[in-house]
């Protein structure tokens, strides 16, 4: 048997979580075979860079880097395992921390179970990187399979029976993948069932732009919490143990992560971040000009300001005034809109017409009063 394990690496802007996760795997421990980790990159951001500047301490791992144009997540990871070398492959989140023991259990449990083809884990810790909450998350519901998708190692013959991962996807690509390889009913073993340490030292983190938040994966409050296919409780977790080989990396990345909330929450630099202060606000720029106009000199101000909300956190939508007509639809629009949806905007920055201000741009302020918007207003003509 080859003894080389490749872990494929698909990535997009992770230039300030991705050194953490390249990390865990650079120390791995107690592992015998070798390590191929392909990682495919179709951002925009500092991540070659980063990846470059790693220093591998391990000579048992080869860190491969692909730059590629921007495609679907399911069609990048096609490519990384179709460009790996191994009858194993396991698909890793750039945004993960992989225990120390990922790749020695691995072996252990195939010694143990020659004709298995799909290894996993059925529990697992989701720590909150901003915050310091940690909860251990155990899959109480669905038990044919393991849905933490980042903790699983596949035999590659699998991937080829099925013709790979579905085509297009963006999203549920693990599960999509599961669903075509169901049939066939593969072998499963629990690795932590051989390795009890995996448990508490695969770590899924918490950070800027997760596709759940921290609500909705029982980090908000710091309290059990029965979710779809777990059951997430808090748990006290020393990262200084389990990774204390780039603890001070994650010091880092934690101090600059603190960093970029304040500047994308628009947070002072004196204040501390907390819940209160990472609540996305709902942001309303009505300006009665058309914006597609951008030299035009009262067109400056405003497209900068909405510019800056646009590069916040927060939800903003823009009423611009192509014409009168266009004006008064987009109001009665987003008036509708917002009874429908029980949306409330915390914010409104008002550049009304020039005097007098018209019928529907009233009825839009006496609206927004109404439900209690905060109204800030400049007019030109003043």
């Amino acid at each position: 048997m080859n003894k080389l394990i490749s872990l494929v690496m698909p990535t997009y802007n992770r230039d300030f979580i991705i050194e953490l996760a390249i990390l865990s795997i650079v120390h791995q421990k107690e592992h015998t075979w070798n390590i191929e980790l392909l990682i495919g990159d179709d951002g925009d951001d500092n991540t070659e860079n980063l990846i470059d500047k790693i220093i591998n301490v391990n000579p048992k791992l080869e860190i491969k880097y692909f730059k590629m144009d921007r495609i679907s997540i399911s069609d990048k990871v096609n490519y990384l395992i179709r460009k790996s070398n191994s009858e194993y492959y396991g698909l890793i989140g750039s945004d993960d921390i992989q225990s120390p023991y990922k790749i020695s259990s691995f072996e252990k449990a195939l010694s143990e179970n020659p004709t298995a083809q799909v290894f996993g884990q059925r529990a697992f810790v989701y720590h909150d990187i901003i915050f310091g909450n940690a909860n251990l998350w155990t899959q109480n519901k669905k038990l044919t399979f393991f849905k933490a998708g980042s903790f699983v190692i596949i035999k590659r013959s699998l991937f080829e029976q099925v013709g790979g991962y579905p085509k297009g996807l963006w999203k549920r690509v693990d599960g999509s993948f599961y669903k075509k390889i169901a049939p066939l009913k593969p072998e499963i073993c629990d690795v932590s069932k051989i390795d009890e340490r995996v448990i508490k030292t695969s770590i899924a983190l918490q950070h800027l732009d997760n596709i759940w938040d921290r609500k909705a994966k029982g980090l908000y409050k710091n309290k059990p919490k029965q979710l779809a296919n777990f059951y997430a409780e808090p748990i006290e977790l020393n990262l200084g143990n389990i990774i204390s080989a780039f603890f001070d990396k994650y010091n880092v990345v934690r101090s600059d992560l603190d960093q970029i909330i304040k500047h994308k929450y628009c947070i002072d630099e004196e204040e501390n971040v907390s819940v209160e202060t990472m609540k996305k606000l709902n942001v309303l720029i009505v300006v009665s000009l058309d914006m597609r106009e951008q030299n035009g000199a009262s067109n400056i101000r405003p497209a900068k300001i909405i510019e800056a909300f646009k590069k916040t956190a927060h939800n903003t939508d823009v009423i611009e005034s192509p014409s009168r007509g266009r004006q008064r639809k987009n109001i009665v629009k987003n008036i509708l809109k917002s009874i429908y949806t029980r949306k409330k905007y915390d914010i409104c920055y008002f550049e009304p017409s020039p005097f007098p201000i018209q019928f529907f741009e009233r009825m839009l302020i006496k609206w927004l009063k109404f439900r209690k918007t905060w109204i800030s207003y400049f007019h030109r003509d003043m």
